[in-house]
């Protein structure tokens, strides 16, 4: 008979349990808190493909700015990815946030997920002058309060404050920013202007599209048109300066044509202005020997209305207003300009020790400022234009930069250049 006892098993001591259970509940608090942390606060930040040990860091995407009755805010868009055995998800955040003192005013979370989401779409949000407006695959049509984020409309009030597509919108393109076509479920076509907050048919958008006659005297009265500024640089490497107008539809982009045209159409003016003085000598001499009234009126009155039509058809044309043959900008772009003020991106020097420039001109061709300390461009060899944006609201401008390289905002005065503050959300 076999006399050997089954030996007994192991158990922990009743104390550990109590220990195990302690160090879950501290653990599982400690990550709680941590996460009401995060809801609460300014995220970290780290560059698209950076790597952080923080958690909850999230990729930046993008950074845009606007004024608000409430003050300046910074609003940047992040994500998150979490990979899957086939694809990806992306989950999309926006943080509101006061740059001055520092602090977050709203957070948003978008909280369908994308499977191979462009993340460019996710944050095209526009700046209209008042909201910021989005409407692409992934968004319904909305405008959100700058201040908060909140959405302040949707489609359904859209609809509803123009009527014009009570059938419903079954597409939405894009021209470019501020112009937005809208097909209808039932087949009609209208025309949106984002910051004019207009809504045109087809058939309205052609119409005011057509080239009116060169020789008509402008209308004050029509808002579609007004005389519009913009400034351009003579050559990419080593640029002069100028400002041109013209009297120009609201409904399409202005621009600045090229400076060589210039050259040649003051050719033109010059020689249009000799002529009409002679031709006005020629006639006046001429109906001084006309002795007959009404046939004098009649020769001075078409001289007129030729010159009329001449200086109508100049206005209507671009005309130069200023140049300035010094300073030169080297690789400089034009990023922002209206009737008062340039800001012009460029180099101190051709070649990869040179350094981005900022240089503010006023209407009369006048350096108002140079910045070259600013942190938005510090130790970056190259910042395309098209990756900056300027807005500006009194004596203020902000200066975005969406470049992967060091996003972020810097308020500046407009007559000093005095950095009123910079803040790189990546860096602070």
């Amino acid at each position: 008979m076999d006399t050997k006892q089954a030996k007994p098993t192991p158990s922990l001591p009743r104390g550990c349990f109590g220990s195990i259970f302690l160090v879950v509940l501290v653990v599982v608090g400690i990550y709680l808190s941590l996460q009401f942390w995060n809801n609460n606060a300014i995220p970290a930040y780290v560059k698209h493909g950076g790597f952080s040990f923080n958690a909850w860091a999230r990729d930046l995407n993008k950074v845009d700015f606007a004024f608000t009755e409430q003050g300046a805010v910074v609003w940047v868009h992040s994500y998150y990815r979490s990979s899957g055995k086939n694809s990806s998800t992306y989950y999309y955040q926006l943080d509101v946030i006061k740059p001055q003192p520092k602090s977050l005013i709203k957070k948003h979370y978008f909280t369908q997920t994308y499977s191979s989401s462009v993340g460019s779409d996710m944050a095209s949000f526009v700046w209209t002058g008042k909201h910021f407006f989005i409407a692409n695959q992934y968004f319904p049509l909305q405008f959100r309060s700058p201040a908060t984020g909140e959405v302040v409309m949707d489609e359904k009030a859209f609809i509803a404050k123009f009527p014009d597509l009570k059938a419903g919108i079954g597409e939405i393109g894009k021209e470019n920013d501020t112009h937005y076509i809208f097909t209808t479920k039932d087949g009609l076509k209208f025309h949106y202007f984002l910051t004019l907050d207009e809504l045109l048919s087809e058939k309205e958008y052609n119409k005011r599209m057509e080239n009116e006659s060169y020789y008509l005297p402008i209308d004050a009265k029509r808002k579609d048109k007004k005389i519009q500024y913009a400034w351009g640089l003579s050559d990419k490497l080593r640029g002069e300066a100028y400002m041109v107008k013209q009297y120009e539809t609201l409904y399409r982009p202005f621009d600045a044509h090229s400076f060589s045209t210039f050259t040649a159409k003051k050719a033109h003016l010059e020689e249009q202005k000799k002529r009409f003085e002679e031709e006005h000598k020629r006639i006046t001499e001429l109906a001084d020997r006309v002795h007959n009234p009404t046939r004098r009126e009649e020769l001075l009155k078409a001289l007129q209305e030729r010159e009329a039509q001449t200086f109508n058809s100049n206005i209507r044309e671009q005309n130069l207003v200023l140049h300035l043959p010094t300073p030169i900008f080297l690789n400089g772009e034009v990023i922002y300009g209206d009737s008062t003020l340039c800001v012009i991106k460029h180099s101190s020097e051709v070649g990869k020790e040179g350094k981005a420039l900022l240089t503010a001109l006023s209407k009369e061709g006048k350096v108002l400022w140079q910045k070259t300390d600013l942190r938005l461009f510090k130790g970056l060899k190259e910042v395309q234009a098209y990756n900056l944006k300027v807005y500006r609201k009194e004596g203020e401008i902000a200066i975005v930069s969406s470049f992967h390289e060091r996003m972020g905002v810097s308020l500046l005065d407009i007559t000093t250049g005095k950095v009123k503050w910079e803040y790189i959300p990546v860096e602070d």
